[in-house]
């Protein structure tokens, strides 16, 4: 894995990466802040919703995609990066040091009722997510009589096959086949069951 890639690596295995800890969003020609994450350094430096991102550490974003943009927003906690910003309703850019840190994003960042269903969103099969949803079904089930279950995948894009194999554990029969796994060499050939 190329260095350049290793916060994206990380984040897609263990839901941590070195960064910001923002959401941002293509809009027009530039990338814009959609969501500063509570308490994790964009919030508390002071970035806001809609803060347009003009230059980081001195290279101009114009026209520069998200993924691009991310990169350079990404990088070994504790370093500095500079982000010159145009706000709306000021007149004047406004450049913000942020100190990277480590950014934990927790693979169920929602749960609730809808009606009689419970209902637990799973944005990533990170490290401990199963653990994650069997904490979300136990504090609905301490709560709530459920009448079933909503899983919501959508927009997941993966993640740890050992993960969602323990997940699938909360939910299946034993002796069930979950998953199997082919390779060329067919003494890795593995078949996963409860």
């Amino acid at each position: 894995i190329p260095e350049s890639e290793i916060e994206d690596f990380r984040f897609q295995t263990t839901g941590q990466y070195g960064g910001i800890g923002s959401l941002i969003r293509k809009i027009g020609e530039y990338v814009v802040i959609a969501e500063p994450y509570k308490d994790f350094p964009a919030d508390n430096s002071g970035l806001k919703i809609g803060d347009k991102i003009i230059k980081i550490d001195d290279i101009p974003m114009h026209k520069k995609n998200v993924e691009d943009v991310s990169k350079l927003l990404k990088g070994e906690p504790g370093k500095k990066v500079n982000v010159l910003i145009e706000r709306l309703n000021h007149e004047e850019l406004l450049n913000i040091e942020i100190t990277r840190e480590k950014i934990k994003i927790s693979s169920v960042p929602y749960h609730g009722m809808i009606d009689k269903y419970g209902y637990i969103k799973l944005s990533r099969f990170t490290r401990n997510c199963a653990g994650e949803v069997r904490s979300a079904i136990l504090d609905l089930e301490g709560k709530n009589n459920l009448a079933g279950l909503i899983l919501d995948l959508r927009g997941n894009p993966g993640g740890l096959l050992n993960e969602a194999i323990k997940l699938c554990n909360l939910f299946i029969e034993k002796n069930t086949i979950i998953v199997e796994t082919k390779g060329r060499n067919s003494d890795w050939n593995k078949v996963y069951k409860r």
